[in-house]
């Protein structure tokens, strides 16, 4: 856990960790040292990351890559001090930006309020109970987890991978977590880090499932697996900021050099 980001993301510009520019020239850095070259490691991606989302949440939903969607804040959801303020009844809806077919990781910073730190808080995810290949962060009685589903739940009789780790999630206005969560879509695995330190992590449920597909749920932050009347379950209450998506799976040097 950190207390040294304050205001994260004050004025569209990320005070801890790099911005867009840095992230993208870090990426090519570690590229070239053979990161991310096959054959792959536990240490190395199978695929070379690539940036392809990149939300601030300091000021507004904007994205700052091209032609990618911008956010839609639903609900009591704001933006103040630098970051997304959320009450657990709202949400930013990214519509199709989860356009990755195959690997894939997410960022983001979370604070959650004070409180919190043992509640169930759906982060941010993918996901409908009828789509393929939906994907899901989330925190509870201090534990993050992460799954990747095929079509539905293991309930219903559908494959999924799941693995959880617990973490110390920060509550109280300055103290902040980064989160990041890679799907390898080669391995059908899940790999999960906590402010740049990679988390071992307890399977709690694994098969084969591939590349994930482009579902039709829209991607969401604050919560997911949002019905058609908007209403928000589990949702997050506290703050976020800098979510980023790439295409591939994310080294450990990776994340390292994007959490510092």
């Amino acid at each position: 856990m950190s207390d040294r980001i304050g205001s994260a993301c004050l004025s569209g510009v990320f005070s801890h960790g790099p911005g867009l520019p840095a992230i993208i020239a870090l990426l090519a850095a570690t590229a070239s040292m053979g990161l991310g070259q096959a054959p792959p490691t536990q240490e190395q991606a199978t695929e070379p990351a690539q940036l392809v989302a990149s939300w601030p949440l300091a000021v507004d939903a904007i994205s700052e890559v091209s032609n990618v969607t911008d956010g839609i804040v639903v609900g009591g959801a704001a933006f103040s001090g630098g970051s997304l303020s959320l009450d657990g009844a709202s949400y930013v809806d990214f519509g199709d930006a989860l356009s990755v077919t195959g690997s894939l990781s997410l960022c983001l910073w979370i604070s959650l309020a004070a409180g919190q730190e043992d509640a169930l808080m759906r982060l941010v995810g993918r996901f409908r109970s009828t789509d393929d290949r939906d994907i899901g962060i989330l925190l509870n009685q201090g534990n993050l987890y992460a799954f990747v589903s095929d079509n539905g739940t293991a309930s219903a009789g559908h494959a999924v991978v799941a693995v959880s780790a617990p973490i110390e999630p920060p509550a109280g206005t300055d103290s902040w977590q980064h989160i990041a969560v890679s799907w390898d879509s080669a391995r059908s695995e899940i790999e999960m880090f906590s402010d740049g330190l990679r988390l071992e992590s307890t399977n709690l449920q694994s098969g084969f499932l591939g590349p994930i597909n482009a579902g039709a749920a829209p991607l969401t932050v604050g919560s997911f697996d949002i019905p058609d009347d908007g209403s928000v379950t589990n949702g997050v209450r506290g703050r976020l900021c800098r979510l980023l998506i790439f295409k591939g799976v994310l080294s450990d040097a990776e994340v390292e050099a994007i959490y510092d």
